[in-house]
C-alpha cells in the first residue's frame, strides 16, 4: 500500500471534512478529487474515516519526533523542551484547526471513544521519549497522564483561539506546563529525601547486633 497515496488522500480530505465531517462521504470525495478510481477508499482506508484520522495522528507523531530531534536539547531546560513538544503538535496541525475540531467531535462518539485519549497519550509519549525521558514504573505513567491532559486542554483552547499569533493559547500552555513541572519538582524532592534517609536495613542490623553486645556486657 502506497504511503504517498494515503498522504494525498489525507491532504485532499482535510479541507473537505470542514464542511462534511469525518465520514465516508468526505473520504469518497477526496478520492474523486485526486482522480483515483472509484472505490479506492476500500483499498487505502478500508476502515473508513476513522482510519484516516488514525493515519493523520501518525503523521503528527512523526512530525513531533523529528521536530524535537532537530533541537539542541542539551542547552534547553525540561520545561522548554516539553513546551516545544506541545507547540510541535500544534504546528503539525497547522492551518487544519477546523479539521481537528471535527476530528475531536468524531472521536467523542461511542464507536471511537477510546481512540481520542489514546492519541493524546501517544503524543505525550512521543514528546517525553524525544526529549530523552527514560522513566519507568509510576513516573512513566504519571508523566504521560499529566502531559496528555495538558495537550487535550491546550488543543481545545488553540482551535478556538482566533488570534493569529495564538497569544491566548501560549499563555494557557505556559500555565499548564507549570503543572508538569510541579510534578517534576516534587518527584526530585522525594528522590532527594529518600537518598538522604538512613538505610533501615543497616539501622535494624545495628540495633540487633548492638543489643547482643550489650547483653554480653551485662552477663
Amino acid at each position: 500500500m502506497s504511503r504517498k497515496v494515503r498522504l494525498d488522500i489525507l491532504q485532499a480530505m482535510l479541507p473537505l471534512v470542514v464542511f462534511d465531517g469525518w465520514n465516508q462521504k468526505s473520504l469518497r470525495a477526496s478520492i474523486k478529487s485526486i482522480n483515483l478510481p472509484k472505490g479506492s477508499e476500500e483499498l487505502y482506508f478500508p476502515e473508513g474515516a476513522l482510519e484516516v484520522i488514525r493515519f493523520w495522528h501518525d503523521q503528527i507523531n512523526e512530525f513531533i519526533e523529528s521536530n524535537i530531534e532537530a533541537l539542541n536539547k542539551p542547552e534547553m531546560k525540561i520545561r522548554e523542551k516539553v513546551t516545544f513538544g506541545v507547540l510541535s503538535v500544534l504546528e503539525a496541525i497547522g492551518p487544519n484547526e477546523e479539521a481537528m475540531r471535527r476530528a475531536v467531535n468524531r472521536l467523542s462518539l461511542p464507536d471511537a471513544a477510546v481512540q481520542g485519549p489514546s492519541y493524546l497519550w501517544s503524543f505525550a509519549d512521543s514528546i517525553w521519549r524525544a526529549i530523552g525521558d527514560r522513566s519507568t514504573d509510576y513516573n512513566y505513567y504519571t508523566k504521560r497522564t499529566i502531559l496528555s491532559g495538558v495537550l487535550g486542554s491546550t488543543i481545545t483552547v488553540w482551535i478556538s483561539d482566533s488570534d493569529q499569533n495564538k497569544e491566548k493559547t501560549k499563555l494557557f500552555l505556559d500555565a499548564r506546563i507549570s503543572n508538569v513541572m510541579s510534578f517534576e519538582k516534587s518527584k526530585f524532592k522525594v528522590i532527594e529525601k529518600l537518598n538522604n534517609m538512613p538505610n533501615f536495613a543497616e539501622v535494624l542490623g545495628g540495633m540487633r547486633y548492638g543489643n547482643k553486645k550489650n547483653r554480653r556486657k551485662k552477663y
